[in-house]
């Protein structure tokens, strides 16, 4: 089969540190494969630290890009494949059980496992220099508006979606939280958690990768509203007024995952 390209935006580094794979085999102990039947473009993904995993309607290359970068539904990539080449487009329905003696935060290199062993993946990763937006912190080194000093600690390890409060996972630690919703013609993205996750948010609406170049740590609270627009101007100025955030156009370094090659994956 034709190579793919599938170009994940995250920081060089990073990436490197996702696709690592656990030593010793690490595999589900049942997993169903199938096209999903589903005719909608939503997706569903149920994956907790520990307990089975439930992936609805979800196209193959978002499944990928799940497994690799820890982060669900990651779309900001570009994917180059012959247009004879449907199966990183097509969707599927994924159940599947870890053993029960899995320990947490094993359900992604189970993942990985089975995509190479049920629909034949192999891919590898290079860095490229690659156009990005570059986020910096303030002249003054201090961030405002609406981005502010949490007064919660959590962990990006394992990131949930669309909740309006922080949670825990079943080892008790608090979750960091981001949201998207839309307000009155507007969109609203928000969350508590490091600047990893606001890059994480800008990414999935952007027209090229977005690298963190703020040198703030720590946790914070933040919430961003702009106009669903054509573009991403109406975005990057949002991030400079409400975040006071500089977003600068550069060229910098992106892990890239080079799907050479995947196929349908073998029946059930």
């Amino acid at each position: 089969m034709p190579r793919a390209l599938l170009i994940l935006a995250l920081v060089c580094g990073v990436a490197a540190t996702s696709a690592q794979t656990p030593a010793g085999p690490v595999v589900f102990e049942v997993a169903s494969v199938k096209v999903s039947t589903g005719d909608g473009p939503g997706a569903g993904w149920h994956s907790p630290p520990r307990g089975n995993v439930a992936i609805t309607n979800a196209p193959l290359e978002a499944i990928i890009s799940r497994a690799y970068l820890g982060t669900a539904f990651n779309r900001q990539y570009e994917f180059e494949a012959p247009s004879n080449n449907t199966v990183l487009s097509t969707r599927f329905d994924i159940v599947a059980k870890p053993p029960d003696d899995a320990a947490p935060g094993q359900t992604l290199a189970m993942l990985k496992n089975l995509l190479a062993d049920r629909f034949k993946l192999r891919v590898h990763t290079e860095t490229r220099q690659v156009p990005v937006y570059a986020l910096t912190a303030p002249r003054d080194g201090q961030p405002g508006g609406s981005l502010r000093r949490s007064t919660q600690a959590c962990e990006l390890s394992s990131v949930i979606q669309g909740l309006a409060d922080s949670s825990v996972d079943v080892a008790g630690r608090n979750v960091c939280r981001q949201t998207a919703t839309a307000d009155a013609g507007m969109r609203v993205l928000g969350g508590t958690g490091p600047i990893a996750l606001i890059v994480e948010a800008l990414r999935r609406s952007s027209d090229r990768p977005v690298i963190d170049a703020t040198g703030l740590a720590g946790i914070y609270d933040w919430q961003l509203r702009f106009p669903f627009a054509p573009g991403v101007d109406a975005m990057l100025m949002a991030v400079e007024d409400q975040l006071g955030l500089r977003v600068e156009r550069r060229t910098g370094p992106v892990a890239v995952l080079i799907v050479d090659s995947v196929e349908m994956p073998t029946p059930d």
